[in-house]
């Protein structure tokens, strides 16, 4: 459900996010202090979700508004509208559970943070002051995780998805908070031994611990909250693996010579999204759309290029997947079928168009 209020700023200590990684040694960390621990309920049954006929987007089309917008679009490409619609730069969208409210990052009146609005751009509110960032809605839309750097320490926190209440659940250079489909777990990637680990913790920051080794990251839960895929250059180049939700049972799905990157599960669990890069670096001057079974099997190319055919993302049927390429020496966001049948490009400018993922 949208929000029914008009703008509020919520008062926060104004910070700013640095970037270099604070090395905290050891492989078990405790949680939160009892004072500070938020009270969070598991979800046990997520948010239904809506069927998604419209695609979200970021871009600087309009330059003159002076930055990056967050713009809505028909499936088709048709009837693009300017959400945000001011000349502060909007980025980053994550979308609800519901459908219904968009947190994304913004810098306005001077100040970094985070924001929220309903999913037609009314109501737009801000959350947090500071370079927060990888915000993450729980299953049931309550709340925001997301990482942020305050009091001299890197960490996670989460807030109610009104702003209020932010607590920290982590003390670390830790980033990309990743709730589980069930709302009971929050996997992230953390660098707190000096090299990227995936970790897992109770969503409400308590039993933080170690899943995996060196040089992993970027995880991303199944729908069905038993396994997470990530990736990992354990083996000398980045490649998608899959492990339990416990961290056993770590299996390596991709052997390429060049980086594998950025999986994401079908919304049936049964296949997972990824990109690969051809000229055998992370230089990224092109990259194209991979399917594969999360047993390993079934490896299918979906496009065919030397361009960078980049962020895609599946619909809520599972049916079609929207991405970005520049092949036309702009990035502009293209659709196929879930077979890679059927490539239709939906934006055609000058500017960048990028980010997409489907709203209802």
């Amino acid at each position: 459900m949208g929000r029914a209020y008009g703008l509020t700023v919520v008062a926060l200590c104004i910070v700013s996010l640095a970037l270099i990684p604070l090395a905290c040694g050891g492989s078990v960390e405790p949680g939160p202090s009892p004072e500070s621990t938020p009270t969070l309920q598991p979800t046990a049954t997520p948010t239904e979700v809506p069927v998604m006929n419209r695609i979200m987007f970021v871009s600087d089309r309009w330059f003159e508004l002076g930055s990056y917008e967050i713009y809505a679009m028909n499936a088709d490409g048709s009837n693009p509208e300017n959400l945000t619609d001011n000349k502060a730069m909007d980025e980053f969208p994550v979308l609800s559970p519901d459908g219904s409210e968009i947190v994304f990052y913004s810098f306005r009146d001077g100040y970094h943070g985070l924001f929220v609005m309903n999913a037609d751009g009314s109501f737009q509110m801000r959350l947090t002051t500071g370079e927060d960032g990888n915000p993450a809605w729980s299953p049931d839309g309550t709340n925001i995780a997301f990482e942020a750097y305050r009091d001299y320490e890197h960490g996670i926190f989460v807030m109610n998805a009104n702003g209020i209440d932010q607590t920290r659940l982590t003390v670390g250079s830790d980033e990309t908070p990743r709730w589980s489909p069930d709302g009971s777990k929050i996997a992230f990637t953390s660098f707190r031994g000096g090299y990227a680990q995936i970790w897992l913790m109770n969503a409400d920051g308590s039993s933080q611990r170690s899943l995996s080794t060196s040089g992993d990251s970027w995880p991303v839960w199944s729908p069905d909250s038993s396994r997470i895929a990530f990736v990992s250059d354990r083996d000398g180049n980045s490649e998608i693996y899959v492990m339990n939700a416990d961290g056993s049972g770590q299996t390596r799905l991709t052997y390429n010579s060049v980086g594998d990157d950025h999986p994401m599960w079908s919304p049936d669990g049964s296949m997972i999204l990824f990109i690969s890069y051809l000229d055998g670096s992370h230089v990224e001057t092109s990259s194209d759309i991979y399917v594969i079974h999360p047993d390993g099997t079934n490896l299918k190319r979906l496009t065919n290029n030397v361009y960078l055919d980049q962020d895609p993302a599946w619909s809520s049927d599972g049916t079609r997947i929207v991405f970005v390429s520049d092949r036309v020496g702009s990035y502009e966001i293209y659709v196929i079928d879930a077979d890679g049948s059927n490539e239709t490009r939906l934006t055609y400018n000058s500017n960048y168009d990028g980010y997409p993922t489907w709203m209802p």
